[in-house]
């Protein structure tokens, strides 16, 4: 929510602080993205030296800390300073928050549910994104730009979002701070009790896998676009002639879905062993489908409807992150002992990169964002080539396996 705050009401924010763009919002993003590529890394070897508990009571810290800048003024120069802070500390958070899922499904889920356990935090951090497009019930669009009465009510509305916000997160700060222990009284399975290689073999065994960088490709360019694509939603969608209240819907309804959707997949992965590459393809096949429809659609060789457009962008998006705790599991399966945290640094940090590179390419002033439809199309369908050639190994439910089968025969 914090992270893409002003996406879903660019058109007030726009009207109340003029000097603010589309280049501005995307630029927000693009700080974050960058933090992220650069930090995510000593973040999380952070994280693997103190624990769980450290990490998340420092994430919510900063977030906290992040979304209560932006409440001290509401004048033009100094919230436009507040808020590109803002983007630089939050992303710090943003740098765990991505990456930490399977170290978590690793540390406190058995094997049966740890893909399960990896899709609720991607889950969670898809719920928040939907929340923020519900931020245009709050903040109405000015009536008449030019009547001071109106834009300072709409003004008013943006702090009361921000405060909204703030609020919430010192709530989970408190709760985090009573009760989030590092580790479950009892390991969940004997992967979880196996020391692992420490931060830096673990790196070192990573970047020289074969079948990591072919996972890490599809993972980053499928993934990385999607992803902060969803920030700027509004800028494609404007193009199409939808107001902010439409784009509001697509929105919630892309994102909501998604979530669910990988919620879905991973649970019926947890009870098929095995088939995570081809179920991954063909979920990045159903995602090509509908990003061609999207672009189709922008063209104007399909005539576009509201109902068109939410169903293309939802099934786009959601087969798509439909395969992210999928690609994060395949990809620990493949180098353990590597640690979990280890895979989610290398992996959040590579597909900022690319996400990194999407953004600015918004920075180029042109009249239309056409272009940015057939990305999302190459983005899903290139990346299926890659995975043909990648042998999937599972090592760490080998290893579980095996101290079943011991069990069983004593």
């Amino acid at each position: 929510i914090i992270w893409g705050t002003f996406g879903p009401i660019s058109t007030s924010v726009r009207a109340v602080y003029t000097s603010w763009s589309e280049q501005t919002l995307a630029t927000f993003i693009l700080i974050a993205a960058v933090v992220v590529t650069i930090f995510t890394m000593p973040m999380m070897w952070l994280s693997q030296k103190f624990g769980l508990r450290f990490t998340m009571l420092l994430c919510t810290s900063i977030t906290t800390f992040s979304a209560t800048l932006r409440c001290f003024s509401k004048e033009e120069m100094p919230f436009t300073v507040l808020c590109y802070t803002c983007s630089v500390t939050n992303a710090f958070c943003t740098c765990l928050a991505l990456a930490l899922p399977p170290t978590i499904a690793a540390t406190w889920f058995p094997p049966n549910e740890r893909t399960t356990a990896t899709a609720i935090g991607a889950l969670a951090t898809q719920l928040g994104g939907a929340g923020m497009y519900f931020a245009p019930l709050l903040v109405s669009v000015p009536e008449d730009e030019q009547s001071r009465d109106d834009i300072e009510t709409t003004q008013n509305q943006i702090m009361n979002l921000m405060y909204t916000y703030a609020g919430i997160l010192w709530g989970l700060l408190f709760l985090v701070f009573v009760y989030f222990p590092s580790r479950p009284p009892l390991p969940p399975s004997l992967s979880s009790t196996v020391e692992h290689l420490n931060f830096f073999q673990g790196f070192k065994t990573m970047i020289k896998n074969r079948q990591v960088g072919l996972t890490m490709v599809t993972y980053c360019f499928s993934f990385g676009i999607p992803v902060v694509w969803v920030g700027v939603l509004n800028i494609s969608l404007e193009d199409m002639g939808l107001g902010q209240d439409e784009i509001m819907w697509v929105g919630i309804c892309s994102v909501g879905v998604s979530g669910i959707a990988a919620f879905i997949t991973a649970l019926i992965s947890d009870k098929l062993y095995g088939h995570l590459r081809v179920t991954i393809c063909g979920l990045l096949a159903a995602s090509s489908a509908c990003f061609l429809w999207f672009l189709l659609l922008v063209l104007q060789v399909i005539e576009p409807t509201i109902g068109q457009v939410a169903a293309a962008v939802t099934g786009g998006i959601s087969f798509q992150f439909a395969c992210v705790p999928l690609l994060l599991e395949m990809t620990v399966e493949m180098v353990y002992p590597c640690s979990e945290n280890v895979v989610g640094a290398v992996l959040t940090t590579a597909f900022n990169v690319v996400s990194t590179t999407f953004l600015l390419m918004f920075q180029i002033p042109v009249e239309s964002y056409v272009w940015v439809s057939g990305v999302l199309l190459a983005s899903q369908s290139l990346t299926i080539i890659p995975l043909l050639f990648v042998r999937e190994t599972y090592n760490r439910t080998n290893q579980d396996r095996k101290d079943v089968d011991n069990d069983a025969k004593d």
